[in-house]
C-alpha cells in the first residue's frame, strides 16, 4: 500500500545539496586521509630503504679499508719475504762455498810435509789459487809438498807449479810459492 505523500518532499532542496556536499566531503577527506597515509607509508619505507643502503655503504667502505690495510700488510710481509729469500741465497752460497774452501784447505794440509809451513793461501779466480810458504834447510821439502799436491787421491789439483823460491841466508828457510790449478767438479764434491 502506497502512502500517501510519500513522494512529496518538504525539506528545502538546498538542505538537500548541503547534505551531499557533506557526504563529497567526508567521502574526499576518507580518500585525502588513506592517499597521506600512503604517501607517508611510501616515505618511511623509502627513508628507512635509505638508511639501510648507507649503513651498507659504510660497512662495504669500512671493509674495503680493511682489506686495504690488509693487503698494505702481506705486501711488506712479501717484501720482508723476497729479502729473506735472497739472504737465504747468499747464505746457500756462503755454506756451498764454505765446504769448497774447506775440502781445499784439508787437503792441502793433509798434502803438507812436517818441514813445510804454509803461511798464506790466496785465490786469483774460481780455479785458481796460490800457496806461501816457507821450507826449512833446502828445497826438497818444496819438491815433496808440490808432487803430494799433484799426485794427491783426490784429484782436486790439475796443475801444480813451482812460482817462486827464495834462499833466507840468515837462517837458511826458503821462502815459496806454488800456484795451483784446481778441479772444481771434484772439489765440491762431499768426503766421506
Amino acid at each position: 500500500m502506497a502512502y500517501a505523500f510519500s513522494d512529496v518532499n518538504f525539506i528545502p532542496d538546498e538542505v538537500d545539496q548541503i547534505r551531499e556536499q557533506e557526504i563529497r566531503k567526508k567521502s574526499a577527506l576518507k580518500y585525502m586521509i588513506i592517499l597521506c597515509g600512503a604517501v607517508l607509508l611510501v616515505g618511511l619505507s623509502l627513508l628507512s630503504y635509505n638508511l639501510y643502503t648507507k649503513s651498507k655503504i659504510k660497512s662495504v667502505i669500512r671493509k674495503t679499508e680493511d682489506s686495504t690495510a690488509k693487503i698494505a700488510d702481506l705486501s711488506d710481509f712479501g717484501t720482508s719475504g723476497y729479502k729473506l729469500g735472497v739472504r737465504l741465497g747468499v747464505i746457500k752460497d756462503i755454506l756451498s762455498s764454505r765446504l769448497y774452501y774447506d775440502n781445499l784447505v784439508n787437503e792441502i794440509d793433509i798434502q803438507t810435509p812436517n818441514n813445510v809451513l804454509v803461511t798464506k793461501i790466496e785465490t786469483s779466480g774460481s780455479t785458481d789459487f796460490s800457496i806461501y810458504g816457507i821450507s826449512s834447510q833446502n828445497y826438497t821439502p818444496i819438491s815433496v809438498f808440490q808432487r803430494n799436491l799433484q799426485s794427491s787421491d783426490t784429484g782436486y789439483f790439475v796443475d801444480v807449479k813451482l812460482d817462486s823460491a827464495k834462499l833466507n841466508k840468515d837462517d837458511g828457510s826458503v821462502d815459496f810459492s806454488l800456484r795451483l790449478v784446481l778441479d772444481n767438479g771434484k772439489i765440491n764434491v762431499k768426503r766421506n
